[in-house]
């Protein structure tokens, strides 16, 4: 059994990179870039108005202005040559021309077909958008490990991007056991469950943008145990399994991992919940066995599976720590770490309610994971612990 700085410290050092793909960006929504991006041009790539108006070429002697036409988003500028004096017609989004020198929105402007005056002070460089004003051509535009979202998706389309490099999703496989388990819509009868686990982790893994997840169910039987986890690990890179990896009568799941060829990274973590986490490597692919109690396997989903999926990619995990201070003393036996699920605001945490690991009522309400290391037994109020923000 390990502590769980050495399980953290282990996940890192067995990690592996996915490659990258290019990908159309109307389909790379969640995906992690595997390339920086630079723009390819000025941005806006022309002098643009930001109102609707006039372009104006500025005297300041002159206080009638000659309306010389009108110029539309889209339409060539340079068909203007604007003379001390002259002013056009224009509008948000539209080019102006070379010989423009200010924009006057069309509040300030007193016109008629012929002629323009102002009924307030005007004077240069009102309301133009100077090219590369949001971004320069050759600028930084996304780092490597940026996760793509829809802004990101509106401004690479914006500089006439159409395809980036990204890594690949790994495809994920969530093999759940136990004889007690019944699917919903089922009858209840006595000794039965309702099977919860796979729609919890299907969830977490899509909150986090993991969406290629295969589930499989087993019984409690070795070889069909050992057949779907085998079956899993070939059409997967990653597998959770839920549930059979303690030392009960009828947990399988070590014995035929360890049949199929699995090379322990480590059995059993020093913590509560989830002690009896279990971590993998077959080559390249990895195997988590989770504890099948919900609570413990949403804790050990959160702490180190979430880490190791955001290392694959070359990026940190999206679960952040902090340091609070306890609301209350809290008090547990030396030896063991714990996370407890609590509600961290303005540097305080304040531990919930239902801790026990089957229970996932105390997540409803959490925002964060407090982790009290196991040489502690008594932790004031004043001492800092870490907090894992749950976002």
């Amino acid at each position: 059994m390990i502590s769980i700085n050495e399980a953290i410290a282990l996940i890192e050092q067995n990690k592996e990179l996915t490659n990258s793909i290019s990908l159309d960006i109307e389909k790379s929504l969640d995906y992690i870039l595997a390339e920086n991006i630079y723009c390819p041009i000025n941005m806006p790539p022309f002098n643009q108005s930001a109102m609707d108006g006039f372009a104006i070429n500025y005297n300041k002697n002159v206080s009638k202005y000659r309306i010389i036409g009108t110029l539309q988003a889209g339409k060539d500028p340079s068909t203007f040559q604007l003379k001390k004096g002259e002013a056009i017609r224009i509008f948000t989004g539209a080019a102006v021309p070379e010989s423009c020198t200010s924009v006057i929105q069309q509040e300030w402007c007193d016109f008629n077909s012929k002629t323009l005056s102002f009924n307030k002070k005007i004077a240069n460089n009102l309301n133009i958008r100077p090219s590369g004003e949001q971004l320069k051509k050759n600028m930084l535009v996304l780092e490597k490990g940026a996760l793509i979202c829809a802004p990101s998706i509106g401004l690479l389309a914006g500089i006439g991007i159409s395809k980036i490099k990204v890594f690949e999703k790994p495809r994920i496989g969530i093999v759940i056991t136990g004889d007690e388990l019944v699917p919903l819509k089922s009858k209840l009868t006595p000794g039965k469950i309702f099977e919860s686990n796979s729609y919890l982790l299907n969830a977490a893994l899509n909150q986090y943008g993991y969406s290629s997840v295969t589930t499989y169910k087993v019984k409690d039987d070795f070889v069909a145990t050992k057949n779907i986890v085998d079956k899993a690990l070939s059409e997967n890179s990653i597998v959770l399994v839920s549930g059979g990896i303690s030392v009960g009568d009828y947990d399988y799941v070590y014995k035929a991992i360890s049949e199929i060829g699995v090379n322990d990274v480590f059995y059993k973590i020093n913590q509560k919940p989830g002690k009896p986490l279990y971590f993998g490597k077959l080559n390249t692919k990895a195997i988590f066995g989770l504890p099948g109690n919900p609570g413990s396997a949403l804790t050990c989903f959160y702490i180190y599976v979430l880490p190791y999926l955001s290392q694959l990619n070359q990026r940190d995990s999206p679960i952040k720590k902090v340091s609070v201070c306890l609301e209350k003393e809290y008090t547990k036996k030396i030896g063991r770490g714990e996370f407890l699920k609590a509600v961290v605001s303005n540097g305080k945490a304040k531990i919930c309610k239902d801790q026990n690991s089957s229970m996932l009522t105390a997540f409803i309400a959490a925002n964060a994971l407090l982790y009290i290391p196991g040489e502690l037994e008594t932790v004031g109020k004043e001492r800092a612990v870490t907090a894992y923000l749950l976002l």
